[in-house]
């Protein structure tokens, strides 16, 4: 740290090393295509998962003073961050766990090993990391640490007693962010009509390699997904400008408004039931990514009422009354944002390939309801066609399935649209505290306090869909159907301090 009597300036490094699973564990080795354990008759440490050794984080920030009440700061930081909150793990590869799970092309006449009446397999076989049955998950050879870069610069002026405002601009850059469960690494790289079929027995019409097409077909042909876990393929980028006013508590009074304006942009969060679409490019996958709040603004306040002894109203009243009338105080919070990002994606699985994601080909500008009016209520059964409304929030029309891939007959190629190509509706909310405190003895007091939340009663619908993708191709599936807050709550508190 190296400081003037104007300037601060610190510099730090900090060097991490996280280890991979080890224990009952099993990793999905991509080159050799078979589970590699931690145990048994021939383990390997940590399933053969090598350490990420190059976690170096360096920091930087500086406070600079300069006149007429005025302070420039700015800081730079490197963060590794393990992120925790997926519940899974490579303990549930073979032999620890095994699946068994068929699946079949979409395209061709269902046969009865794909009907519910013929039950569950008799015999469920015994989990083999070398002949593998079912699903297994991998991380990867190396367990790559996601690495997050942020920085920051604002500019701080107080330009009345009590009275600051600020102004900066914040930015985060994170690299090999995890993918959870959010691909399929054994995904068919082909859209093909055949995928998960093969050729078609001439006798029965039954498929004769349901595994068929997938990636690792001819070293493992029982093997169904290679799920992702704690998989480095996922990347984000934030920037935000961010603007305050704030009075600090004097006379009675406290004051803060925030605004923001940000953009979180990337190819995906990571999480479970994601939005890649196609497993093998997901650097194709771009766009506004959870939490892309655009717009975000808060006011915070708390006022004493003037009222009472030693205060501008009644000043000299008595005891009791001051008791009744004396100490009130008002606060609340209010909220103000733009709608969630949301992204839109089609009911079924048209590329024939066990795309997680499948997107649709977008043709027209959602928001224009002007466009193709006559399907929006005879397909999707929106009940004022040319208009938005709670069951029409975007019109369904301005999406369409892709065509078909060149030479197949059922395989459709993947879709054009992005992701977060959908906004759900804004957000306004108001909740408003009233307290007081009364005094009982020197050392004792009682305090009350009555909050309402969502003080007006008004509505924040939720996302179309009900969560961050929503079916473009079924009817309703542009719906809200509920509320992002609840509606108004009353509370009323009482607290004995002694």
């Amino acid at each position: 740290m190296a400081a003037r009597p104007n300037l601060t300036i610190n510099l730090g490094l900090r060097y991490e090393i996280t280890s991979p699973a080890n224990g009952r564990v099993g990793n999905f080795d991509l080159n050799r295509a078979i589970v590699v354990t931690s145990y048994g008759s021939s383990p390997v440490p940590h399933g053969g998962v090598q350490f990420d050794k190059n976690d170096w984080a360096p920091r930087l920030g500086f406070a600079w003073s300069l006149q007429k009440n005025t302070v420039v700061r700015s800081a730079f930081g490197v963060f590794y961050s393990a992120e925790a909150n997926i519940f899974d793990d490579l303990g549930l590869n073979p032999p620890q766990l095994t699946f068994v799970a068929r699946n079949f092309n979409p395209g061709q006449t269902p046969q009865p090993a794909q009907f519910i009446s013929g039950g569950f397999p008799a015999a469920i076989p015994a989990g083999d990391p070398i002949h593998i049955l079912g699903a297994v998950k991998t991380t990867g050879p190396k367990r790559t640490i996601p690495q997050i870069m942020e920085w920051n610069l604002s500019i701080q002026h107080q330009f009345a007693q009590n009275w600051a405002a600020q102004i900066g601009y914040v930015g985060t850059r994170a690299v090999h962010l995890w993918n959870h469960e959010a691909s399929d690494l054994n995904q068919p790289p082909q859209i093909l009509d055949s995928n998960f079929c093969g050729p078609i027995d001439p006798v029965t019409g039954a498929c004769t390699q349901p595994n068929f097409g997938r990636r690792y077909f001819n070293q493992q042909p029982n093997m169904t997904a290679v799920l992702p876990l704690d998989y480095p393929q996922l990347q984000m980028f934030y920037n935000a400008f961010q603007a305050s006013l704030n009075k600090r508590f004097a006379n009675g009074f406290n004051f803060l408004a925030a605004y923001t304006f940000a953009k979180n942009l990337g190819n995906a969060d990571g999480n479970v039931g994601g939005f890649i679409q196609n497993s093998y490019r997901a650097d194709l996958e771009h766009g506004p990514v959870t939490p892309d709040l655009r717009h975000r603004f808060t006011i915070s306040y708390l006022y004493e009422l003037p009222v009472g002894r030693g205060r501008r109203f009644l000043t000299d009243v008595s005891g009791v009354t001051d008791g009744f009338l004396g100490g009130w105080q008002l606060a609340g919070i209010t909220t103000a944002q733009s709608g969630e990002a949301v992204t839109a994606s089609m009911s079924n699985d048209l590329s024939n390939t066990g795309s997680l994601s499948y997107r649709p080909d977008q043709i027209a500008n959602p928001y224009n309801f002007s466009f193709n009016t006559a399907s929006q209520g005879t397909d999707f059964g929106c009940t004022n066609p040319g208009h938005q409304t709670l069951d029409c929030w975007f019109n369904q029309a301005a999406f369409v399935a892709p065509p078909l891939a060149s030479g197949q007959q059922s395989a459709h190629r993947f879709g054009n649209s992005t992701i977060g190509n959908l906004r759900g509706p804004d957000l306004v909310d108001f909740d408003f505290v009233l307290q007081k405190n009364f005094k009982v003895r020197e050392a004792q007091q009682i305090e009350f306090r009555a909050e309402f939340f969502n003080l007006f009663n008004h509505p924040n619908f939720g996302l179309p869909g009900g969560g961050s993708q929503v079916a473009v191709d079924v009817p309703g599936g542009a719906a809200i159907t509920n509320t992002a807050t609840d509606n108004r709550q009353i509370e009323f508190a009482l607290k004995y301090t002694f």
